[in-house]
């Protein structure tokens, strides 16, 4: 039968060359065999074609396989908003495209004059600790940062001071730089380190380096804008943060002042002891957001607290806290400790008894203090709200519970003169003598009705300012 294969053939030459055979046997008229017919073919040049072929086969794979992971890359980073995440993966990945040993990523300040970080991928924390570092305006860094070219040299000695490094650096036998830039501004670089499994890098490395550089330049310019709308964001509401609790410090003291204004007229503008009262309860429930405020006196004769006013959600003195004994309650507690009581959970305090009450009309905090003059008892001043008092309500309370206690002080004060020149006058009248009284000038400053009656007038206030001697002598 027909047979076909490969053989080796030599020339005159003595060269010798592979050939692909085919031989069929040969036949006579009689169906004789008589021999065989060979053909032959020299396959030298398909041989070395088809060698070529798998190698650009190879090739073409690996550069698929390299721009696969190219886009694969782009995708990814494209999201990363953390610039030293995208940093140490563009390096990370870098390095294994290219297939460097090392890679070292470095970003520069505003001028390009140093360089304010740097990320090193594939070598240990010792080996990274000698990188130092470079000066970004020397060397092949001065080529890649000043002129935005990519660097591809072969360095056989492996002395990095030759490349413009520091010599204290790990041995450089080849390396391959590329510019971190956008289209306005270069940020920084990227230096890929002996190429693995050869002496230098090739053009094609060169290439990929400076594609990924460019793609992560772009996206570095985002990331760059996006932290710096990040920052102004936080400044610009740190700022307003800072305008919105100085306007309502301001907003505070307004109301402060605004309250103890009210507080002041009251209790000078008032002539009876409850409607001084009444008016600084009313005050505390407009400027303090209270829902009711109420305000009681003690009477020392009695040892229990008096109430005098009420104003908010409650108007009536009466009822069953009109009275109040010292130590029984909220307000005799506050009375008897002097000091006073503060909560914003109504609900859960043990003082306030009726917590059904206190649910019922939602309310959540309470204010009571003392009101005390030089250790004197004089009353308790006491309110409730529907939302927590901070510190700022707590305090006017405490300011204006001062002046509360000083007037109650005044207005008993000037009660018992009230009653002591009553009770003079009094007597001064039941007399039959004519009785007065003079200042250094002689003017009237007091006198009673049988002195008017004696000097022929109607009523004792007719001769008070006059000079008497004149009045009597005339």
């Amino acid at each position: 039968g027909k047979w076909e294969g490969v053989l080796t053939r030599m020339r005159k030459n003595g060269q010798r060359f592979l050939a692909r055979a085919a031989m069929t046997p040969h036949f006579d008229a009689a169906g004789k065999h008589t021999g065989y017919l060979l053909i032959s073919k020299d396959i030298t040049n398909d041989i070395a074609l088809a060698e070529e072929l798998s190698l650009k086969t190879s090739e073409l794979r690996t550069t698929n396989e390299r721009l696969s992971a190219l886009v694969d890359l782009n995708l990814h980073l494209g999201s990363e908003l953390d610039l030293q995440r995208l940093l140490q993966s563009f390096g990370h990945a870098a390095r294994e495209i290219v297939g460097a040993r090392y890679a070292v990523t470095g970003i520069v300040n505003a001028d390009g004059s140093r360089l304010q970080s740097l990320y090193a991928d594939g070598m240990d924390a010792g080996t990274a600790a000698r990188l130092g570092s470079p000066n970004p305006q020397s060397g092949v860094l001065r080529t890649v940062l000043r002129e935005g070219q990519c660097v591809r040299v072969r360095n056989p000695g492996g002395d990095p001071a030759a490349l413009g490094f520091a010599a204290s650096r790990p041995p450089i036998h080849a390396w391959l730089g590329a510019p971190i830039a956008s289209p306005t501004r270069i940020y920084g670089y990227i230096g890929l380190i002996d190429k693995v499994g050869l002496d230098e890098f090739s053009k094609e490395d060169e290439r990929l380096a400076g594609i990924l550089a460019a793609q992560v330049g772009r996206i570095y310019q985002n990331g760059s804008l996006y932290a710096e709308v990040l920052r102004h964001a936080s400044e610009l509401e740190q700022e307003m943060s800072a305008r919105q609790r100085t306007e309502k410090a301001l907003a505070e003291r307004v109301r402060e002042g605004l309250l103890a204004g009210e507080v002041g007229a009251a209790l000078t503008r008032s002539y009876t002891l409850e409607g001084m009262l009444q008016l600084c309860a009313e005050a505390l429930v407009r400027h303090l957001d209270a829902t009711f405020a109420r305000i009681w006196t003690f009477n020392d004769a009695e040892n229990i607290l008096e109430l005098k006013a009420s104003a908010g959600l409650y108007t009536h003195i009466d009822g069953p806290y009109s009275r109040v004994p010292m130590g029984e309650l909220k307000i005799g507690r506050i009375a008897r400790e002097r000091a006073p009581h503060l909560t914003n959970d109504v609900l859960n305090d043990p003082c306030v008894g009726d917590k059904e009450w206190a649910k019922r009309e939602n309310l959540i905090a309470f204010a009571g203090y003392p009101l005390v003059v030089e250790d004197r008892l004089v009353g308790v001043v006491g309110m409730f709200a529907r939302q927590p008092l901070n510190p700022a309500t707590v305090a006017a309370l405490g300011s204006v519970a001062h002046e509360i206690a000083l007037g109650v002080e005044r207005s008993r004060a000037n009660e018992a003169l009230r009653q002591r020149e009553e009770h003079i006058r009094l007597l001064l009248d039941s007399t039959a003598e004519a009785i007065y009284g003079i200042d250094l000038q002689g003017r009237c400053s007091f006198a009673n009705a049988a002195c008017a009656r004696l000097l022929g007038y109607t009523d004792p206030s007719q001769l008070l300012t006059r000079n008497m001697h004149d009045l009597m002598h005339h």
